[in-house]
């Protein structure tokens, strides 16, 4: 494959660039280490969510790029305030690197956010209100009409229909 088509898929870096645009031209492979963790407690209406991921690249064939590392978490909790149809939702994740300056300083980005689920059919009908601050949004979003470095307060609304 060529290399421009292999790093057309490659990774985002963390602030929000394909990893490809901000690589030298003369770099033609890297290797990728990526490892995840994820727990999930539930016990009587409450929930506790929490997920870790770390990636290291490293050995760039092409050019002199030292190892980029970037890593990042999720925490969310809920609690049924009335059994299985209203939730209050709070969640924290991070993202922190440098592969986004490629190994010249390391970011950090953080959201924060509350908000509460309405079920109407159990997990097959609900209706979402949250609120999240970010201080640095790492990828884009067209969705929610979101650019890399953004910050400030996100509120959405999301209504998830499952057949």
């Amino acid at each position: 494959m060529a290399p421009a088509l292999l790093f057309a898929r490659s990774p985002w870096s963390h602030s929000g660039a394909a990893l490809a645009s901000l690589l030298p031209a003369t770099v033609s492979a890297y290797d990728v280490w990526l490892y995840t963790i994820d727990a999930h407690y539930k016990y009587h209406g409450l929930s506790v969510i929490g997920e870790y991921y770390w990636r290291y690249m490293t050995q760039f064939t092409g050019a002199a790029v030292s190892g980029l590392l970037d890593d990042g978490f999720v925490l969310q909790t809920g609690y049924f305030v009335i059994a299985e149809k209203r939730e209050l939702i709070a969640r924290w994740s991070r993202i922190s690197g440098d592969s986004g300056t490629l190994g010249l300083t390391g970011e950090r980005s953080d959201e924060i956010g509350t908000g509460f689920v309405w079920y109407f059919k159990g997990q097959n009908a609900k209706l979402t209100f949250d609120a999240s601050h970010v201080n640095g949004v790492p990828v884009s979003s067209s969705r929610l009409d979101l650019l890399p470095g953004d910050a400030g307060w996100l509120f959405r609304t999301q209504f998830q229909l499952a057949f």
